[in-house]
């Protein structure tokens, strides 16, 4: 298993850190049901998860369907997991599951989402087509539908996008993530991508505020970002005081990261491609800071 860091959009920042605190997201690893699945499209027989596209399918007891999904062992964690496929269809179809949140995400507030997600190990729907999306609707979960993709259900409001899943064991993603508008409740799907079939596997699912990042502070104002002697370097200041830092590039990838123990920081991109990346800075309890850099 790996731990993959990425980040896209309404993304602010990754951090490498455990996830800690209270889990927003309630029967979280699917452990809990009405009565064991024993057929696909049974989302409904688990505690709390809706289905927002059809037909997603719910694991536990047991139960799989190696016939059309095969897998490489079973759970994450406990005995519970989600399964959902692309469609491959030109309209970039995709089966969806969500959950309605007890109290809505307020825009402009960070929380730390996480996951682990594997892909099927053979069957109809095993191409190498993307990552695992996740949307958030600033109301309740919209009403279930079919052939679509939730990116076109009104209010959708893409929170993150995993790197590629190409792997048939469990890998965990997680990122700091900043909604630019309210949530209410969330959905788990498969990244947009049109003619293409992947089926994942979802388990372990998690949304956290405390021991993490719990707002965005106000210093970011009183920093200053002074270009260094070499070309691609700079000095961050940041009157905070110790402090952690990365720096992504155009795609959310993190070119650069590191740490400070005092007030300022060398951010070092010399070695990398002209461009435009974006520095983000935090300490455990808030991120600091964010500046958009132009090598």
């Amino acid at each position: 298993m790996r731990t993959s860091l990425h980040l896209t959009f309404t993304v602010l920042a990754l951090v490498p850190l455990a996830v800690a605190g209270q889990n927003l997201f309630t029967n979280a690893s699917f452990e809990n049901y009405t009565t064991c699945p024993t057929a696909l499209g049974q989302v409904a027989n688990c505690y709390d998860w809706s289905i927002v596209v059809e037909s997603s399918d719910y694991y536990n007891c047991g139960y799989t369907n190696p016939s059309f999904f095969p897998i490489s062992g079973g759970a994450y964690d406990g005995t519970g997991f989600m399964g959902f496929a692309s469609y491959g269809n030109a309209n970039g179809a995709a089966e969806a599951i969500g959950q309605n949140l007890g109290s809505s995400w307020q825009a402009g507030f960070p929380r730390i989402l996480s996951f682990a997600a594997k892909m099927t190990t053979g069957g109809g729907y095993a191409s190498v087509c993307g990552g695992l999306a996740v949307y958030g609707f600033p109301g309740q979960l919209p009403a279930s539908v079919t052939g679509e993709h939730p990116s076109s259900l009104p209010g959708a409001q893409l929170l993150m996008v995993s790197e590629t899943i190409s792997s048939t064991d469990w890998d965990t993603f997680s990122a700091v993530v900043v909604p630019t508008e309210n949530v209410g409740s969330i959905v788990f799907t498969n990244e947009y991508t049109v003619n293409c079939g992947q089926y994942f596997f979802l388990d372990g699912v998690s949304l956290t505020v405390e021991g993490g990042i719990t707002g965005i502070g106000s210093h970011s104002s009183q920093a200053t970002l002074t270009p260094g002697a070499m070309e691609g370097t700079w000095t961050l200041t940041e009157p905070h005081g110790a402090m952690n830092w990365l720096v992504v590039d155009g795609m959310g990838k993190v070119v650069a990261s590191g740490n400070a123990s005092s007030t300022s920081a060398l951010i070092d991109l010399s070695g990398h491609a002209k461009g435009v990346y974006v520095l983000n800075w935090f300490d455990g309890q808030q991120v600091l800071g964010t500046r958009r850099v132009i090598r």
